[in-house]
């Protein structure tokens, strides 16, 4: 019942779960973080609410979702979405009981500039990013930061800048990163 409310961060709550998502008014900027009721149905869900038509900024800190394919949901439907952060330990995986491989599956989004990614356990995500990024899939992208790409697939698409300090802003620990803009 907050009609004008339009940014929100929303930290480490027991009774914040799906449900709740859903009843959020239409915001531009969303935070979700250390959120254990939240999960990948949640999230397919709100990329098919009220909030698909508003939200510009959504960041997901320590949710550990755990599809790829619900990330490609809120790309999909998020039309004004410019700003997406995850920040996990897992990385987010193509789920084994689709018939589809890392190949074909790509991530794309009309409207995102800016992609912040930190998934510290490795998987086969970051190669299917950087497999979307040279496919021309994100047109509108201009930074990338990926701050643990240990196999370098997606800094090897990015002109190096200099190293720069995280901010709580940007995602929380204050360390220093090298990160990368995307060409």
């Amino acid at each position: 019942r907050l009609p004008s409310l339009r940014h929100l961060m929303v930290s480490s709550l027991d009774s914040f779960n799906n449900g709740t998502l859903l009843t959020l008014p239409a915001l531009k900027s969303l935070r979700l973080e250390d959120l254990s009721g939240v999960t990948d149905r949640g999230i397919e869900q709100l990329a098919n609410s009220r909030l698909a038509f508003s939200l510009e900024r959504l960041s997901f800190v320590d949710l550990e979702l755990t599809s790829l394919q619900t990330v490609q949901i809120l790309f999909t439907n998020l039309k004004k979405l410019r700003r997406f952060a995850l920040v996990q330990k897992a990385s987010p995986e193509l789920q084994q009981h689709l018939v589809v491989t890392s190949r074909n599956f790509a991530l794309a989004s009309a409207s995102l500039e800016y992609l912040h990614w930190d998934a510290t356990t490795p998987g086969h995500s970051h190669a299917i990013l950087a497999n979307s990024i040279t496919a021309g899939r994100f047109p509108k992208l201009r930074t990338v930061k990926v701050p643990w790409d240990r196999d370098g697939a997606v800094q090897d698409l990015c002109r190096p800048i200099p190293m720069e300090t995280v901010t709580s802003e940007d995602l929380g620990e204050a360390e220093a990163w090298e990160y990368c803009g995307y060409r």
